[in-house]
Formats: C-alpha cells, sequence, structure tokens
C-alpha cells in the first residue's frame, strides 16, 4: 500500500512513477542472467564478434577523419573506406599472395636440399670431425651430434636377414602406403577447411563491423543515458583513457611491426637469406606480440639459416652465420622496443614485463594467435577499470583534478559509451555539480 501512494504522488507531481527498490534489485538481476545467458549462445562466434570489434575499430579513426577534414557524410565516409579495403585485398590475393607463395616455394625448395645435404653430413659423419679449438681449450660437439644421428637416421639393416618380398612384407607395404596418402589427405583437407574457415570468419567479420559503424550514428551514447547524471564526468574520464590505451596500442604496434618487417626484409636480403620476403613478413606479424614476439619470429630464420647458410657469405659456415644474422636482429629488435615504442605507445598502455609476458601465454592458450596480440590492450582496460571500481569502493574520486578533455579525440568505444552529444552536454555543466548529482 505504501507503494502506491507514492506512485500516485509522484504522478501527481508530474513526474513518471518509480519502481520499488525490491522490484530495481529483482530486474537488475535478471538483466544480468539474460546477459550471462546471451553471451553463453555468442560463445561459438565471440572470435568473429572480437575480429569485428577490432577492424570497426581500425576503420573507424579514418572514416572520422575523412568526415571531419573532407566534409564527407560519416556513412559515405565508411562505405568509402570499405571500398578501397576492398580493393587493396582483392589485389592482395590477385598479385601479392601468388608471388608470396613462389618465393614460399623457393624456400621450400632449399630447404629440401639443405636437409639432403644435411643427412648426408649425418652418414659421413664420425667421432672427432667436430672438435672446436679455442686456445687451449677444446669443445667436442660428438655427444650432441650421436644423439641427432640416432633420432634422425634409419637404423642399419641386418645384413644376415634376406631381402625376400613376402606377401605379408607387400601388405605392409600397400598399408604403409595407403596411411601415408590418408595422412596426406587429412593434412590438405584440414588446411583447406581451416584456411576455408578463417576465409569465412574474416568475411562475416567484415560485414559486422561495417555494420555496426554505419549504425553507429543511431547507436552513439546509448549507454551513458542509464547512467545517473552524477556518474557522467567519470564513465566518460574512463573511456577515454580506454579509448587511448586502444589507439596507442594499435598505432604502436603497426609501426614496431612495420618497422621490424622492413629492416629485417632489408637486412635478409642484402645477407643472403633464403626466403627473405616470407621470413620478413612472418617477422613483421608475429613481432606484434608484445615484448616476446622478436625472440618467436627469430625461431624460423634460425631454422632457415642453419641449414641453408647464405647465398653472399658462402664461405662462411651455417653456424656462425646465423649466429650473426640472430645478433643483427636482436641488436635493431631491442633499439625499436626500447627507443621507439615506448614514444609511440606513451604511458596509455603501461604495464611490468612479467605481465606482459604472462598474459601473452594466458591470451595465447585461451584465444590463439589474437588473444596474444591483443591481451595488452586488454589487460590495461581492465587496470583502469578496477582501479576506477577500487576508488569508488574506497569512496574517493577516481580521476581528482581531472575534468572530461574536450580536445581528446572520440575512439569508438567512446562514441558507443557516450557519444559526442553527451561531451557537449559534459562540457556545459561544472565538474562540481555534476559530483554533488
Amino acid at each position: 500500500m505504501p507503494e502506491s501512494v507514492a506512485e500516485i504522488k509522484t504522478s501527481e507531481a508530474g513526474e513518471p512513477p518509480q519502481w520499488a527498490t525490491t522490484t530495481r534489485y529483482i530486474a537488475g538481476l535478471g538483466l544480468i542472467i539474460l546477459g550471462i545467458i546471451g553471451l553463453l549462445l555468442l560463445l561459438p562466434i565471440i572470435q568473429v564478434l572480437f575480429i569485428a570489434f577490432v577492424i570497426s575499430y581500425l576503420m573507424y579513426l579514418p572514416s572520422r577523419a575523412l568526415n571531419q577534414r573532407l566534409g564527407i557524410a560519416f556513412p559515405l565516409a565508411v562505405i568509402l573506406l570499405y571500398g578501397i579495403a576492398v580493393i587493396v585485398l582483392v589485389l592482395l590475393i590477385l598479385i601479392g599472395i601468388p608471388a608470396l607463395l613462389r618465393e614460399i616455394n623457393n624456400l621450400l625448395i632449399t630447404l629440401g636440399d639443405a636437409w639432403a645435404l644435411f643427412l648426408a653430413a649425418l652418414e659421413g659423419y664420425q667421432p672427432g670431425d667436430l672438435v672446436l679449438s679455442l686456445g687451449t681449450f677444446q669443445f667436442d660437439f660428438d655427444p650432441l651430434i650421436q644423439p641427432i644421428r640416432n633420432f634422425v637416421l634409419p637404423a642399419p639393416a641386418d645384413v644376415n636377414e634376406p631381402l625376400a618380398i613376402s606377401a605379408i612384407n607387400l601388405r605392409a607395404l600397400l598399408e604403409g602406403v595407403v596411411n601415408v596418402a590418408g595422412g596426406a589427405v587429412y593434412v590438405v583437407t584440414s588446411v583447406v577447411g581451416t584456411l576455408a574457415g578463417f576465409i569465412a570468419a574474416l568475411f562475416l567479420a567484415f560485414v559486422i563491423s561495417l555494420l555496426t559503424l554505419l549504425d553507429l550514428n543511431r547507436s552513439r551514447g546509448f549507454l551513458i543515458q542509464w547512467l545517473p547524471k552524477a556518474y557522467s564526468r567519470e564513465i566518460s574520464i574512463l573511456v577515454t583513457k580506454i579509448d587511448r590505451v586502444w589507439v596507442s596500442f594499435f598505432r604502436g604496434q603497426l609501426i614496431v611491426g612495420s618497422l621490424l618487417g622492413i629492416i629485417s626484409f632489408i637486412q635478409f636480403t642484402l645477407m643472403g637469406v633464403p626466403g627473405a620476403l616470407p621470413l620478413a613478413i612472418q617477422n613483421g606479424i608475429i613481432s606484434l606480440i608484445p615484448n616476446i614476439g622478436g625472440l618467436i619470429s627469430a625461431i624460423p630464420v634460425v631454422i632457415v639459416t642453419l641449414l641453408s647458410g647464405s647465398t653472399v657469405f658462402t664461405e662462411m659456415p651455417n653456424v656462425t652465420f646465423t649466429l650473426l644474422v640472430v645478433f643483427i636482429i636482436i641488436l635493431y629488435s631491442q633499439v625499436i622496443y626500447t627507443f621507439v615504442s615506448p614514444v609511440i605507445v606513451g604511458k596509455s598502455v603501461n604495464l611490468p614485463v612479467v605481465f606482459v609476458i604472462v598474459g601473452v601465454v594466458i591470451g595465447f592458450a585461451l584465444g590463439g594467435i589474437l588473444g596474444a596480440l591483443l591481451i595488452v590492450p586488454i589487460m590495461s582496460s581492465l587496470r583502469l577499470v578496477v582501479s576506477y571500481v577500487m576508488a569508488k569502493i574506497a569512496l574517493h574520486d577516481p580521476f581528482p583534478g581531472e575534468d572530461v578533455d574536450p580536445s581528446a579525440p572520440h575512439g569508438f568505444i567512446s562514441q558507443i559509451v557516450r557519444g559526442e552529444a553527451e561531451l557537449a552536454l559534459v562540457e556545459l555543466e561544472p565538474a562540481a555539480e555534476l559530483a554533488g548529482g
């Protein structure tokens, strides 16, 4: 009965009736349960949605730049930019990928020849052939070579065993051929299926991101309207900081990955590393993984140089050449990671190295390569959210002395959460008035 009286009085005052506290708690709990159910339903395509979010984020900033600097309507700028992206992808598929496949094929042929020479060297190896002398010290690598020979080379045949081919041997031979053929078919089918699935997922994410940006004008700022006005300042500052994290991360990693790819291609070409183009591309892509990407990207280079050596320094031993190549990679990688990357990324993405390495491992275990690539901005965003929540729990101002920065660029997350209209509204009201509700 008291609730009904309160509702009648509120209605007489000209304001809509409000739910009781218990009703609001029940409704909020119901929304949380529905959100969890929705998340479980989306789990099969969560990776596609995450890729769509990344594409939307990357495409939003140039679309906004076209909108503001050229006066093009935002939806038209989005369509124009996506059209350019499609043309670039088509040219890449028609021109770039065949050239890359040719390079990879040449690299595989080179590695095959090098592997045959390696097997021949192992077969002709005699104890004492590989002894390194440094002054008065001698290092015998025979304890290392012998296990490799036993593992790689087939066991010697028994000379006393007759070489007659019986029906059992023939059947075993045919079964082996069938197993090998079946395994080859399985591998080819798996590769084709995985590639087709990846292309389909990428296409779906591309379409979802396009529709998301086209609908951004209607959906911008829809989250903040459900929050009390007193929290507008705090939420606006929080999402601006999160946007800075993602913008700084994407900008920094793209520049660093491009630099490492270009420099490594120049290095591999000048030093005569076989397969310079595919190795440089994988070096630039894997280097996008924070901190340990450069180390992982060096593994294929080590394998290629150990087996093939150099096409320029032909007299240099493969081991020496590999050490030289890896030393140069470490040298310029550390220069870029130490001096270039912090300047580009800034202080927005600021996590201890141990946290980053552990996070990359966890991200790779949960989300594969995509998880390893994006775990740093995710962790940085979570750090901001946790700091905000802990400040509110402790009854402190989470952003003391800070106000909404009108000059801060609106990133994709800011548009979703608050929108430009909300920014203008917050700027017109004093921060003290907002804090007081």
